[in-house]
């Protein structure tokens, strides 16, 4: 314990053994979070093993060296759940042997899922190491698990009945980690205030948001960009990111009044087709209107940020949303743009905070009418853009971010040892 102790200041980590596990497919959702969070730690002289899942690999484990980091992609298959879920047995059987071949000091895991948490909790059991929970994402009773199962409907099929079961274990996974873990990290004041509710003491969590990542991410020339990618020019562009799209109708009926009253606008999409796919677009009459790219690496995704003049942040006010804060603020930040934002959870108070664009009512009118204003200010969107990535190096410098956890773990840690 005294040797973590010190070791965890940001300037001595030399030699400190650090899992991290990530339970998405590589390049999916909290990934970039655990990624990020990682590759600080080995800049600093952490020696730190990296573990998340395989998109292509299905029953095989494989393990490569990326920026001094030892990356474990792990199986996908999972019987029942998508392999972007944290739920498949080959991947868990595989993570707890890491966990416990290595005398970890440090594992820090990026969600309460099984291939997750149960790796997390053998490391810290065999080992002694210091248990870091990541709470990004709300997946109980209110949550995303609530979300899938409204959108299903009613179970039908043998799949669906496990499934909810599954949804039941779940629901007690997240509060397990939420409650037992050294230190919890969330990434948003309505996460830290569930937590209390829990139990948990709030000396022991820890606020963290997404920043932006300032490297991969650099303002880009807006023409350059659009010639790239094909686009025409003589437009204004918006802009959209995403994993996926649980504001999907908000934004699309959005766009109905911005396309209809500026047929000088488009929106460039990086990210999956959308739920209701090529009818959502149809039906609404805005099919021509949007350039969708699919899911692009994210070694590419400034040139797609970097043909927009405006960027949008659409969220519907909902349990799930208030939990939350979005990942693409950070990258919007990093890119230079202005960007159109519901005022849902933390993001209200971010945006009063920094004038980096517009909010709106978490309705599609309104989000509309926002998205228009900020159009109308065209001669002002190139200030409110370096003015966004000046609030980016300045608040959301990932470095900072990981400096401020690493002192509130040395401080769990020295409670712990009490």
């Amino acid at each position: 314990m005294a040797r973590i102790r010190k070791q965890l200041r940001p300037d001595r980590l030399a030699g400190l053994r650090v899992l991290v596990l990530n339970h998405n497919l590589r390049e999916h959702g909290t990934y970039f979070r655990a990624w990020k969070t990682a590759t600080i730690l080995a800049r600093r002289g952490a020696r730190v093993t990296f573990a998340t899942t395989s998109p292509e690999r299905w029953y095989r484990s494989s393990v490569r060296t990326v920026e001094g980091i030892t990356v474990h992609e792990m199986p996908n298959w999972s019987p029942l759940h998508h392999p972007d879920e944290g739920w498949g047995p080959l991947s868990l059987a595989a993570r707890l042997r890491l966990a416990a071949g290595t005398r970890w000091d440090l594992v820090y895991c990026f969600s309460h899922r099984p291939v997750d948490q149960l790796p997390a909790r053998l490391a810290r059991r065999l080992h002694g190491a210091l248990w870091l929970c990541d709470w990004c994402d709300l997946y109980g009773e209110e949550g995303i698990n609530a979300m899938i199962r409204q959108r299903r409907g009613q179970p039908i099929t043998w799949q669906d009945f496990l499934r909810d079961a599954a949804d039941r274990l779940d629901d007690r996974l997240e509060r397990a980690a939420a409650r037992s873990c050294d230190l919890l990290t969330v990434i948003s004041t309505d996460l830290a205030a569930r937590a209390a509710r829990l139990g948990r003491n709030p000396r022991a969590t820890h606020m963290m948001v997404s920043g932006a990542d300032l490297d991969a991410i650099q303002p880009l020339d807006r023409a350059a960009c659009r010639q790239e990618l094909g686009l025409p020019s003589g437009r204004l562009y918006l802009g959209y990111i995403a994993n996926y799209h649980p504001d999907e109708r908000l934004l699309l009926d959005a766009l109905v009044r911005v396309f209809r009253e500026r047929p000088d606008i488009d929106l460039v999409v990086a990210g999956p087709g959308f739920y209701g796919g090529e009818e959502a677009l149809q039906s609404r009459g805005i099919a021509d209107r949007i350039h969708s790219f699919g899911r692009v690496p994210f070694a590419h995704i400034a040139t797609h940020l970097g043909a927009a003049d405006i960027l949008l942040v659409p969220m519907t006010d909902s349990p799930f949303n208030r939990s939350r804060w979005p990942n693409k603020i950070g990258d919007y930040l990093a890119a230079g743009r202005p960007l159109v934002a519901c005022r849902v959870g933390d993001v209200g108070p971010f945006l009063d905070k920094y004038p980096v664009g517009e909010g709106s009512a978490p309705e599609s009118e309104d989000f509309a009418c926002a998205i228009l204003k900020l159009a109308a200010r065209e001669s002002e969107l190139a200030e409110l853009g370096r003015q966004a990535r000046s609030v980016a190096e300045a608040a959301f410098d990932w470095d900072g971010i990981v400096d401020r956890l690493l002192a509130r773990a040395a401080r769990q840690r020295r409670r712990n040892s009490r």
